[in-house]
């Protein structure tokens, strides 16, 4: 079996062992896991359960657990690709950081850690059945110290997605985030998205979204060396559907759901001299809101802060906007909030 794996380690893509030690760094890593059939899986041991030092990676702190087994495959510098046992079931291994690299996973400027299933011990299914060997997860990490910058990039799908203990939270099919910050600008930016997973149970994952979740968030410095307390913040989160792995219940335990959006309403224009209509929703609705608000660091009166707040159910279309251009010194908050988007942002 192990002399079959490395036959086909060996002979993957066109460029053999060299491409897969080399060539499947970076983004063309990431670009080559989703660019494979869409099947993924949740990761049989926990991600960054490894260390490297100048460039050799060891990754007996996850292979060394209850129940875990690993046998190498093939090793280079910056690389892994081993067998992992556990759970009866038998999985793949990719790991890929710098070829130099030295540290823990969350200390590296580069980290790509992938699992693929493909036996599962005692299956009394056919080989090669669609029950047991559909599936990849994924995790990519990229860091720049000097901009505190780090994007990640978790992907996970098929069945592995709908087995086991998972709630709905858990059963994402793509997770995004990425962040960096200096002394003039910050920005961050949080994407998480479910799929529909088939009715029969054992079949891949559509490509039908039933729920997403959208953070965004920037503040810089507009002053520069004239007015270095000027600021201005960006704010915008949108909620649509479901969490989990289905839109419909199918009963039994494989199909776990929730709605990310719960019925509420919210109106930003309260306080308006003339108010407009609250926004109300039902469960799974597609709601966003955005809030943009600028300190221009002018003390004199009547007021130096400027502030846009909106609310909106994508489904029905209804909205209520929210201006002021004469706010006091010092207004932080938005003008309404509702618990469906989360912690309530501040100023600055």
């Amino acid at each position: 079996m192990l002399d079959f794996l490395k036959t086909i380690i060996l002979c993957s893509s066109t460029g053999g062992v060299d491409f897969m030690k080399y060539q499947y760094r970076r983004t063309a890593t990431l670009a080559l896991v989703l660019a494979s059939p869409t099947v993924f899986a949740v990761a049989p041991v926990a991600y960054d359960g490894w260390s490297v030092s100048g460039g050799t990676i060891d990754t007996t702190a996850s292979c060394t657990t209850a129940g875990v087994s690993c046998t190498n495959l093939v090793s280079d510098p910056g690389m892994v690709y081993e067998e992992v046992t556990t759970g009866g079931s038998k999985f793949l291994r990719l790991i890929l950081t710098d070829q130099g690299a030295t540290g823990a996973p969350n200390q590296l400027n580069f980290t790509t850690e992938t699992f693929i299933p493909y036996a599962q011990l005692g299956d009394p299914l056919p080989p090669g059945s669609i029950a047991h060997y559909q599936g990849i997860a994924a995790k990519q990490v990229v860091r720049d110290a000097a901009d505190s910058f780090e994007g990640v990039t978790e992907v996970q799908r098929a069945n592995m997605r709908q087995l086991g203990s998972l709630g709905a939270d858990d059963m994402f099919t793509i997770k995004l985030s990425q962040g960096f910050g200096n002394a003039d600008i910050s920005s961050a930016f949080a994407h998480t998205s479910y799929t529909q997973f088939s009715s029969g149970g054992t079949t891949i994952d559509s490509d039908q979204v039933i729920g997403r979740i959208t953070d965004i968030q920037q503040s810089n410095d507009v002053g520069g060396t004239d007015n270095p307390g000027a600021s201005q913040l960006f704010v915008q989160r949108t909620r649509d559907g479901t969490k989990g792995n289905s839109n419909f219940s199918f009963g039994g335990s494989y199909f776990v759901t929730a709605p990310i959006t719960t019925a509420g309403s919210m109106n930003v224009s309260a306080a308006a001299a003339t108010p407009g209509a609250p926004v109300s929703w039902i469960n799974k609705a597609d709601i966003s809101t955005t809030w943009i608000v600028q300190d221009n660091n002018i003390s004199t009166a009547p007021g130096i802060a400027i502030a846009y707040q909106s609310i909106k159910n994508n489904d029905t279309l209804a909205e209520d906007v929210m201006r002021d251009f004469e706010l006091p010194v010092g207004t932080a908050d938005p003008f309404a909030w509702e618990t469906n988007f989360g912690t309530a942002p501040t100023f600055p």
